[in-house]
């Protein structure tokens, strides 16, 4: 038999992002879960001192002290708390000291993580990540079965046969925390709420994490996760002790105690129905109210700051659909949303047997009958909002930079907005002519009550921080490139051979972005 190892590492103070108190408490009571199980021989337990000059060599020293040895490793299980940042090659898992200008050296990347422990060589790896934008940047089209695909191939690539990863939200969300991070209180809670002398499995932890995420959390975010094993291996042996010191973890903490569902009791009918419709609006002056003086006036006053304010000329349009019908990038991927919603907001879907000017009141008859149909289009039916697009371009000042369109786009319900929304970098086709590059659009969308002022107001200035975060990232990653081409070595040929020539560059500085104001409860765990 094996040693099993663990690594836990919980980043709660930031230099360049805000602090994250509940990350620290995250890690504490993980620590003492994976203590209480006694199964695990050596656990490198790092929750202060978590600069990139210390988190780092720590975890190689752990790595290459076990994978130099002749033990053979059972099992390592991996625990990253903190904040995150997905790009588009790779997600990193933000230390201390943090810097955009050197995100790879004060980060761990998902892949160099994945490499450490391929150098184990483990029968099997586990990987829990609670961090915004944590899943995996492998996913394509919303497709699931391309998701897990990809995963799968990547941690082969990785030469990891068994593994358990577990990623606290899509690579396109945020996620939550109040006492405790909301992924890992629930990962806490499918091992706590076994009977005693119960062995856990790792999957009964991932369906336990679903189940909660589909009904307590429902709408918060979405886990992701990849079982590539053989679901039976065992994770622990709850105890009666195990529970009582990891409750008591959780107290001494100060996390606050799990959230449990509202205890459903019978109510009159008639009570029901008026509870159940207050959050309706009845008075269309109260989505005028929202859209006005909710958000319009986020998107009136946003404006760019740091070194973007140099970089880039912004240009905000608000509009109506209806008026003006604006082109959309990758309309089939709204209106296949749209389709999935069409009871509930005031829009028609136009499928590809549909004629395209439906807008003049133009149907084909096979629109009637036809089965498997594809949305390609649609048209919207709540013309009487004040606005329900806008567009917001990032305008490069240096042809250098590639200019960026931000789009929102904002469905009407009587209960909830739809709002989705997409940024990506234009692509000159023509002398002095642009397009939006449709191969780099994703639509992201979340629905949110009207009279919900205070979620909506987060929301709409979360779609605003990820703009600018994603403009702010291409603009370090193309100079990090140029940075590694100009002081790098270059080869050239002079007749008979080759020669190596050194180039440096001196004096180019790219600033950090700007702290962003921080989000209201419920905290924000990037």
């Amino acid at each position: 038999m094996g040693v099993k190892l663990a690594i836990l590492i919980g980043v709660s103070k930031y230099e360049n992002c805000t602090n994250l108190d509940a990350c620290l408490r995250d890690v504490e009571v993980i620590y003492e879960l994976i203590k209480q199980t006694h199964s695990y021989q050596d656990i490198l337990y790092i929750n202060h001192d978590t600069n990139s000059d210390s988190v780092k060599p720590k975890v190689i020293e752990f790595i290459k002290k076990h994978a130099e040895s002749n033990t053979e490793v059972e099992q390592v299980f991996f625990y990253f708390t903190g904040h995150g940042e997905a790009t588009s090659s790779d997600v990193h898992y933000l230390l201390s000291d943090y810097d955009s200008s050197k995100k790879k050296s004060t980060s761990l990347e998902n892949t160099e993580i994945d490499s450490y422990l391929r150098l184990l060589g483990p029968k099997l790896a586990v990987k829990v990540i609670d961090a915004c934008y944590s899943g995996v940047a492998y996913i394509k089209d919303g497709d699931e079965q391309i998701v897990e695909r990809n995963f799968r191939s990547s941690a082969a690539g990785q030469g990891i046969n068994n593994c358990y990863f577990m990623f606290s939200s899509q690579n396109n969300e945020t996620s939550h925390a109040q006492g405790l991070s909301y992924f890992t209180e629930s990962f806490i809670e499918a091992v706590l709420e076994q009977k005693d002398q119960t062995i856990v499995r790792f999957k009964d932890i991932t369906d336990r994490i679903s189940d909660i995420f589909s009904t307590i959390y429902k709408g918060e975010q979405t886990p992701q996760f990849v079982n590539q094993a053989n679901l039976t291996e065992e994770f622990c042996l709850v105890t009666s002790e195990l529970k009582e010191k990891v409750k008591e973890t959780l107290s001494v903490s100060g996390a606050l105690a799990i959230k449990q569902p509202e205890t459903r009791t019978e109510i009159p009918l008639f009570d029901f129905i008026v509870k159940e419709s207050q959050d309706y609006c009845t008075d269309f002056n109260e989505v005028v109210a929202v859209f006005n003086e909710v958000i319009k006036p986020i998107v009136d006053n946003y404006k760019l700051v740091g070194i973007l304010e140099n970089l880039y000329e912004l240009k905000i349009i608000i509009s109506s659909m209806s008026e003006m019908y604006p082109v959309i990038g990758k309309v089939e991927s709204v209106a296949s949303v749209l389709d999935k919603k069409k009871n509930s907001y005031f829009v028609d879907i136009i499928y590809d047997e549909e004629k395209k000017d439906v807008r003049n009141g133009i149907w084909s008859v096979g629109t009637l009958f036809s089965r498997d149909r594809s949305p390609v289009d649609f048209a919207v039916r709540s013309s009487n909002v004040p606005f329900d697009n806008i567009n917001i371009e990032f305008k490069a000042k240096y042809p250098v930079l590639e200019s960026y369109n931000c789009s929102i786009l904002i469905f009407l319900s009587r209960l909830n907005l739809l709002i989705m929304d997409s940024c990506a970098p234009y692509k000159e086709t023509a002398w002095d002519v642009y397009e939006v590059d449709e191969d780099k659009i994703t639509w992201s969308f979340k629905e949110i009550k009207i009279k919900d002022s205070e979620k909506l107001e987060s929301y709409i200035e979360l779609i605003l921080e990820k703009s600018s975060k994603i403009i702010m990232n291409n603009v370090n990653e193309l100079y990090k490139s140029a940075s590694e081409r100009i002081n790098g070595s270059f080869v050239s040929g002079d007749g008979g051979g080759t020669k190596r020539r050194e180039r440096k560059v001196e004096g180019l500085i790219v600033q950090n972005p700007v702290k962003t104001k921080n989000l209201p409860a419920p905290m924000v765990n990037e």
